[in-house]
């Protein structure tokens, strides 16, 4: 039978405890609800439908470089099909309001700053961008200290969560509430990867996301069908990324007709 651990006290009263149980093999989690959540996701991938996964279909996904930008790594998503809307880096305002029609004339301006991962919150990001308004926005995000990337902007839809990331039982695959929503809502799905879409599917059901995507309060039913596919595509490409690095896709926003991957973040693994 599995066995994990929980340390629900302090953790000065045996300080290496943590340490000799892991190196015994047993994981160890800072809360009951976290083991238990890793029980259950035991449980769930040696059901049936989790037994006979499929060998892996999509081509793996490059591992970004050391530094790369989130252009960077949209790039490389791009390029395994992952739906990414058209963006360019602009270094000069004389460049930013054809860069905004390039896009579709609006346009969401984003700082492209190194270390920068959480850009809203440095007042990074501006939304809905006119060409009229491109020349003051693109110098306000420029005085932050790099270029100015512009991408398409896409209204609307359902925001989804997607994250992959390390745990006491290998890489995992999260699933929840994405935008503003992510941490008010607080409802998401976890599984221990591989998965297959019929995993992805049940992930989706878990969540708020259910409801949400079949159109509550009188919006559009969005393309759950969509965001299963693309994120399989994800799950899959990433399968030979190091385990200790952590992705962030968020939103994926979710459209009547298909989805988009509109913000990403990539953390490498720590120095060893």
């Amino acid at each position: 039978l599995p066995v994990v651990a929980v340390r629900t006290g302090a953790a000065a009263l045996a300080p290496e405890g943590a340490q000799v149980l892991k190196e015994a093999g047993i994981p160890v989690y800072p809360t009951p609800e976290r083991a238990v959540a890793a029980l259950r996701a035991l449980v769930t991938i040696n059901t049936p439908e989790r037994k006979n996964l499929a060998p892996a279909t999509q081509p793996g996904i490059p591992v970004p470089q050391k530094g790369a930008s989130e252009k960077d790594l949209k790039e490389l998503f791009a390029q395994a099909g992952l739906p990414i809307p058209e963006s360019l880096v602009v270094t000069s305002g004389s460049d930013v309001v054809g860069a905004v029609g390039t896009v579709g004339g609006r346009a969401v301006f984003k700082a492209v700053v190194p270390g920068l991962l959480h850009k809203s919150d440095a007042g990074g990001v501006v939304l809905d961008v006119s060409a009229e308004k491109a020349v003051d926005t693109f110098a306000r995000l420029q005085a932050l200290g790099g270029d100015v990337l512009v991408e398409r902007f896409v209204s609307g839809g359902v925001e989804v969560l997607v994250g992959v990331s390390s745990s006491p039982m290998g890489r995992v695959l999260t699933v929840g509430v994405g935008g503003v929503l992510t941490e008010i809502v607080a409802s998401a799905a976890v599984r221990v990867l591989p998965v297959s879409k019929w995993d992805i599917g049940q992930m989706i059901s878990e969540t708020t996301l259910d409801v949400l995507l079949a159109g509550a309060r009188g919006a559009p039913v969005a393309d759950r069908e969509a965001l299963v596919i693309a994120i399989d595509q994800l799950a899959q490409g990433v399968r030979d990324w190091p385990d200790d690095c952590e992705l962030d896709i968020n939103p994926v926003t979710v459209l009547e007709n298909g989805c988009w991957f509109l913000d990403a973040a990539y953390v490498e693994p720590p120095t060893q």
